[in-house]
């Protein structure tokens, strides 16, 4: 009974250890109810074609030009990523878990999408990576009636229809699992090693070798893979304790490599926990709050959070979500300042908290401010970042936008003949920054009245002021001068950038032989100096919000619009349709390639890539003595220009 009791134990054991050394799986949200490319995703359709994403491949990326110009139009075996599985619908969704296969892009994908779900999770700034579903669905005026088939879904940079990674079931490294994010998964870890702790077949023996009854059960003591069961759970526990590195690598070098007593480890780790949270305990008369080991929130944190809550936002710190908020601006202002009379100045005598100096309630305001404009950016439609490439910059010196000239044929070369030098070329189109901005002012009066809705409207209408100018300045390049831009290069007064001459003009209203024009010149636009065809293709539709149907329609319909004869429409996902606010005039509209191939129009940073706060408030110098007035100046640096014109298109509609 004892043997096959063992035997059992030995076989849960091992199952339990392959279980944690399986590929690598994900919980996903591969699509969700909503907009998504212009088109709306009902939350029925979707849950009736759940069924459809089981077993259904993913890929890094969408389809890329050399899989698109095959012959087979096929994708690529060294894109496959994975499978989805246990696929399910709920509340207008459909869930599944993503199963990584082994390939070239397995482990830093992983590596990836593990940082990404500790930044979300933590509150901090993420790139917009997520899932896109390759779909075939059937249309009927902009609404999804039914999906046909799920092609694959694919991880994307900012995905068009809520596809999202969730969170990670298990996580590997070489050799073993190091952590596994599943709370299932950390309990059956728990269970095995406390096995071992408490005489379980891998438990190490507390009498000598020579006279341990069992022998098999120290050979499996002693065995590698108890060793790598304890050091898998270690670093679990290391994980969690929120200790400094430096103390989670001493436990490491007492407790790694051997068979994990998991009593002694939990002492240790309590007291070093202890000892860390002491020297880091805050001076006598600290009233701020204390979260996890070595977690310190201040007064001045405490203060940021009160500051963010009035301005609408959610403090990114857990152990600051309980703080309790204040009642308006007013408030804030006199636990700031002292200033009970509303006389302008700061009485530090008055002040309730420690650590409040006259700078403190501009700093407060400045930094709030600045998190809700980007916040504003990180949530808004930025329609602009497809076309768009950008760049950040050291200095405010003119841009110069290179385009490079290509070489004709290769010549021949005679026997013992000598090569002949290649001509080439290049083109410049020089690009100043501009400084956008200005300041509005926040009165004595506005904090007496406690105007606080007023207070918290502003950092959010300086980023939509901010959004609305960088989107003018773009679309300024084809809106300009009746619709045919700025002369290009600027150094010469004959061509605007849209200018028959360059064969990127024209005149016909959007319609799907009008569409497939243009994607004919555009693919017969010519190479500089060597007068080759490029081969460019339009990748975006950029409309006024007048054209979006048309545009959606020629997109999106499996019959050519415009015809009566059933003809296939051969055209149909050519393009993605970007809507452009800026675009006024109802008729016009532009085809660009894609930036990442072609491009063309690029946006210069300085400093920020989204507008930044100023606060002037000091009560002895400037408005805030002369006005009673704290100004917040917001201040915008860019520079926005095109460096080729082929990779454009324009129809300038009479």
């Amino acid at each position: 009974m004892r043997y096959e009791k063992r035997s059992r134990q030995r076989e849960q054991q091992q199952g339990e250890i392959e279980s944690l050394l399986a590929p690598r799986r994900y919980a996903v949200r591969a699509i969700s109810a909503g907009v998504g490319n212009g088109l709306l995703y009902p939350p029925a359709v979707l849950e009736a074609a759940a069924p459809l994403f089981e077993g259904a491949p993913v890929f890094i990326d969408h389809s890329q030009m050399g899989e698109l110009w095959s012959q087979t139009g096929g994708r690529s075996v060294r894109n496959v990523l994975g499978v989805l599985e246990g696929v399910y619908a709920k509340d207008g969704a459909v869930w599944a878990d993503l199963r990584v296969y082994p390939g070239q892009d397995a482990d830093w994908f992983c590596a990836m999408v593990d940082q990404y779900l500790v930044d979300v999770a933590d509150g901090r700034a993420s790139p917009r990576i997520g899932l896109s579903a390759v779909l075939d669905v059937v249309v009927k005026e902009g609404e999804v009636g039914e999906v046909e088939n799920v092609e694959s879904v694919d991880v994307v940079y900012d995905p068009a229809r809520g596809g999202e990674f969730v969170r990670a079931l298990n996580q590997r490294r070489e050799g073993g699992v190091e952590e596994m994010e599943d709370e299932g998964a950390k309990r059956e870890a728990g269970a095995a090693v406390s096995a071992c702790a408490e005489g379980g077949p891998f438990a190490p023996s507390t009498a000598p070798r020579a006279v341990a009854r069992d022998a098999g059960a120290a050979a499996m003591a002693e065995s590698g893979v108890a060793v790598a069961l304890s050091d898998q759970f270690l670093a679990l526990r290391l994980g969690a304790s929120n200790l400094p590195e430096a103390l989670r690598d001493a436990l490491r070098d007492e407790f790694g490599g051997r068979v994990l007593d998991l009593k002694a480890l939990d002492g240790r780790i309590e007291a070093l926990q202890s000892a860390w949270a002491r020297s880091v305990a805050p001076a006598p008369g600290f009233t701020g709050l204390k979260g996890q080991v070595g977690e310190v929130v201040n007064e001045t944190d405490r203060l940021q959070a009160v500051m963010e809550q009035l301005c609408g936002l959610r403090p990114s710190s857990e152990s600051l979500q309980g703080i309790k908020p204040v009642s308006g601006i007013r408030e804030l202002y006199l636990m700031l300042s002292g200033d009970f009379e509303f006389r302008g100045a700061f009485d530090p005598e008055r002040v309730a908290l420690a650590n409040v100096t006259t700078s403190t309630m501009t700093s407060l305001v400045k930094n709030a401010f600045n998190k809700v404009i980007l916040d504003y950016f990180n949530t808004v439609d930025r329609w602009w970042d497809r076309i768009v490439g950008t760049e950040q910059f050291g200095s405010m010196q003119d841009l110069t936008l290179i385009t490079l000239g290509g070489f004709g044929d290769l010549p021949t070369v005679s026997e013992g003949a000598a090569y002949a030098e290649l001509a080439w070329s290049d083109s410049e189109e020089v690009v100043s920054f501009v400084k956008k901005g200005g300041y509005v002012g926040v009165t004595l009066e506005m904090m007496d009245k406690d105007e606080t809705r007023a207070f918290r409207a502003i950092p959010r209408k300086l980023a939509i002021a901010g959004y609305r100018t960088l989107s003018g300045m773009i679309s300024n390049l084809w809106t300009a001068n009746s619709g045919v831009g700025a002369y290009w290069p600027s150094s010469q007064s004959t061509y605007r950038l849209f200018d028959a001459t360059y064969g990127n003009l024209g005149t016909t209203a959007l319609s799907a032989s009008a569409w497939d024009a243009v994607i004919q010149a555009m693919y017969k636009m010519t190479e500089a100096t060597s007068g080759k065809r490029m081969g460019i293709r339009p990748a975006f539709l950029i409309v006024p919000i007048e054209l979006e149907k048309t545009a959606l329609t020629i997109m999106q319909s499996e019959g050519e619009p415009g015809t009566g004869d059933n003809d296939a429409n051969v055209r149909r996902g050519s393009s993605r349709v970007v809507v452009c606010p800026d675009m006024t005039d109802a008729n016009d509209w532009l085809a660009v390639a894609d930036p990442r191939i072609w491009p063309s129009i690029t946006v210069g940073y300085r400093f920020s890539q989204v507008p930044e706060v100023f606060i002037a408030g000091e009560e002895t110098v400037g408005s805030m003595f002369t006005n009673d007035e704290m100004r917040i100046k917001a201040r915008y640096v860019v520079a926005v220009g095109a460096g080729d014109y082929r990779p454009l298109f324009k129809s300038v509609v009479a």
